[in-house]
């Protein structure tokens, strides 16, 4: 997981933040805290094997607003997840890997936004992205969905799948009852 963390995404909010600086100090001041939020949470759960999914929920959500303010608002994310289903567990930065893909292989704009819908279904976690895909060709090694994949295995618990229709990448991962 360690290897994994983007250094591309630090800088890209430092960036960010510098350009926010200049022009808008109180959206640097949340850009900041929420900045902050996402490190902090990285770093407090990078050496546990799950975490609860209301976790991983809110860190979605700061990690989503970094990138709305990145990409200019160009990205819709939607979240249904019923509140049951909260305790249930995940490996830590799963969700965070799904998104991290969802934008390094799609284009946002504000005229076509990168739309995400995450919601549960049954004992799954789903999340939905609009295919939008960068001009530039594929350099993926899917190192993070063989990474979320190897470790839902160590946990023995069922595999996440992962599929791409005509206009959707759709991913889907296994909660993991608390019980």
């Amino acid at each position: 997981l360690k290897s994994q963390l983007n250094p591309h995404f630090l800088f890209n909010s430092l960036n960010v933040l510098s350009s926010l600086i200049k022009h808008d100090s109180d959206k640097a001041q949340y850009f900041v805290d929420e900045f902050s939020s996402v490190y902090r949470y990285t770093l407090d759960v990078i050496e546990k094997p799950v975490v609860e999914l209301r976790e991983e929920i809110n860190f979605a959500k700061s990690f989503l607003y970094l990138h709305k303010i990145r990409f200019d608002n160009a990205v819709d994310m939607e979240i249904n997840v019923d509140a049951s289903k909260l305790n249930y567990l995940v490996p830590p930065l799963a969700i965070q890997t799904l998104l991290e893909n969802a934008f390094k292989h799609n284009r946002a704009s504000v005229d076509n936004p990168l739309k995400i819908n995450i919601y549960d279904e049954d004992d799954v976690l789903v999340v939905i992205n609009n295919l939008q895909p960068k001009i530039k060709g594929d350099d993926s090694k899917g190192v993070g969905l063989n990474n979320l994949r190897k470790r839902y295995e160590l946990l023995g618990e069922k595999l996440p799948l992962f599929s791409v229709t005509e206009k959707e990448y759709i991913a889907k991962i296994p909660l993991i009852n608390p019980e």
